[in-house]
């Protein structure tokens, strides 16, 4: 399967679990399969590169793939940094050549574009959720809080779901095909502390508002978030 047959087949499982006649559990299992298929696309391209070889290798892609402009969203960068764990890839807060601030990617160059199509689809259905589920009386400071809550709860979900369905699929990998994965890790991160030599990682703390991250992890989970929703509002990996 080629790459772009592979995200017709994922776009494909989308649109299934967005019909208005498809439950929600079916919904949540069409994300995890296609979820599953790209970590096996993954893992049968480990396994022709042991016996074809590869000229791909690791470099930071220039374009960064946020459109901040001098300050970082900090829930889409902690997607990105659970992206890049999923496909191989690394990652790194920097300025680029138009002067504005984002996440810009390092990793081989097919599996940066993976991260790519996936961080795309992410952030607009967070994006499509968070409006739909914000509660009608939010003030200017509580509303966002309440926002970066609800998104920093998807992106654990959609973190743990992704780290579950790569480490399913690793599962049954040939040791060689492993070897060519973790290669691949290897690479991005060699290339990046070779670019960034006194990289240091920063952690923030977070003013959380329990009830909107819960709401979020639902979300990310692929669960119904309120009995009054239409069956057609799913959640984020169900959609």
């Amino acid at each position: 399967m080629d790459r772009q047959h592979l995200i017709e087949k994922i776009q494909g499982l989308r649109k299934l679990s967005n019909c208005q006649s498809t439950t929600l559990a079916e919904a949540a299992t069409a994300a995890r399969i296609a979820e599953k298929l790209i970590q096996e696309h993954s893992l049968l391209e480990a396994e022709l590169e042991v016996t074809q070889g590869s000229t791909e290798v690791a470099a930071k892609d220039p374009i960064a793939m946020t459109d901040w402009k001098l300050r970082q969203t900090t829930w889409q960068s902690a997607l990105l940094v659970a992206l890049s764990k999923a496909y191989n890839c690394e990652g790194v807060l920097d300025y680029g050549a138009d002067g504005n601030f984002g996440f810009f990617v390092v990793g081989r160059p097919s599996d940066v574009s993976m991260m790519r199509y996936q961080y795309s689809y992410f952030a607009v259905e967070l994006t499509r959720l968070a409006n739909l589920l914000a509660p009608n009386d939010l003030g200017r400071g509580s509303g966002k809080t309440w926002y970066k809550s609800f998104y920093l709860g998807a992106v654990d979900a959609i973190r743990k779901s992704l780290k579950s369905a790569k480490e399913e699929t690793l599962a049954v990998a040939t040791s060689t095909a492993l070897a060519v994965l973790n290669k691949h890790s290897q690479e991005a991160s060699m290339v990046l502390h070779s670019l960034y030599p006194r990289l240091r990682t920063v952690h923030n703390n977070h003013n959380i508002q329990s009830d909107a991250y819960k709401l979020g992890q639902q979300a990310g989970s692929g669960l119904n978030t309120r009995p009054s929703l239409n069956a057609s509002v799913k959640g984020l990996l169900g959609n």
